[in-house]
């Protein structure tokens, strides 16, 4: 599997291994996927792990050009996708609701890991998880909520998001 094919060695020198470990993973993903698509793989990757080095500058142009730039960006959107996704495939294995539930939820989280936690995929895993929460608990979310609770705690977590554009 790609995930075998990145050394997990730290890096000389490096307090953060962590972080490194799932930089090579995702370029060996990255890799995988440009093996597999071929051509098209840099299109993929841009599409699944918001890895936009790998494409060429006519279909960046392309995209600006027809307004669906956007598409190259992850979004709170894709993470939804995502989260929805793998909480289905959970769930076709006949786990119980609330595991399945907490399963997505990591897993979700791990992929807003591997794309590097851009601040829409972190909001938007935020506020999965917090209606994940809710519901285990049996309460009704909040209407915002989990908007207002995702904002607080990633501000906490890092106050500089307050002036970054994506959050």
């Amino acid at each position: 599997p790609w995930f075998l094919v990145a050394s997990t060695e730290p890096l000389p020198g490096s307090d953060r291994a962590w972080r490194w470990t799932l930089v090579r993973w995702r370029a060996a993903l990255v890799e995988r996927l440009h093996q597999r698509y071929g051509e098209r793989g840099a299109l993929v990757s841009a599409l699944i792990l918001a890895s936009k080095e790998g494409l060429e500058s006519d279909l960046r142009e392309a995209f600006a050009r027809t307004g669906i730039a956007h598409l190259l960006a992850i979004s709170g959107f894709h993470v939804g996708v995502v989260s929805g996704l793998i909480l289905a495939v959970v769930k076709s294995f006949r786990v119980p609701k609330r595991r399945a539930s907490v399963v997505a939820v990591v897993a979700t989280w791990l992929y807003v890991a591997l794309i590097g936690f851009p601040d829409a995929a972190c909001r938007a895993a935020t506020i999965i998880a917090l209606l994940s929460l809710s519901r285990a608990r049996a309460r009704p979310p909040a209407r915002w909520g989990g908007l207002g609770a995702a904002l607080l705690i990633l501000i906490v977590l890092d106050p500089r998001r307050l002036w970054s554009p994506g959050f």
